[in-house]
C-alpha cells in the first residue's frame, strides 16, 4: 500500500527482464505502467497484469516521507 495516496514508490525495473515501464494513459482517464521490451502491464499500484511475461508485482522498496516533499527510500 501506499503511505500517501497520491504517491507511488517503486523500482522502475519490470520483473520479467528488468525494463523501465513507461506511464501512460489509458481510456476512461486512468493510466497504466506498460514495459516496452515484451508489453508487460501493471496498474497503478504495481500490480502486474496476468496478460503479459512479467511473473510479479513491480518492487516496491522500504521507505518513508521527511516532511511534505521528501522521499526517504530504504529507510522505514
Amino acid at each position: 500500500r501506499s503511505l500517501l495516496p497520491d504517491v507511488f514508490v517503486a523500482i522502475g525495473q519490470c520483473t520479467h527482464q528488468g525494463c523501465t515501464p513507461q506511464l501512460r494513459s489509458t481510456p476512461g482517464g486512468g493510466g497504466e505502467f506498460l514495459c516496452p521490451c515484451h508489453t508487460s502491464k501493471f496498474d497503478l499500484a504495481g500490480r502486474v497484469f496476468r496478460a503479459g511475461p512479467a511473473p510479479t508485482n513491480l518492487v516496491v522498496p522500504v521507505y518513508r516521507f521527511d516532511g511534505d516533499s521528501r522521499v526517504v527510500v530504504g529507510e522505514a
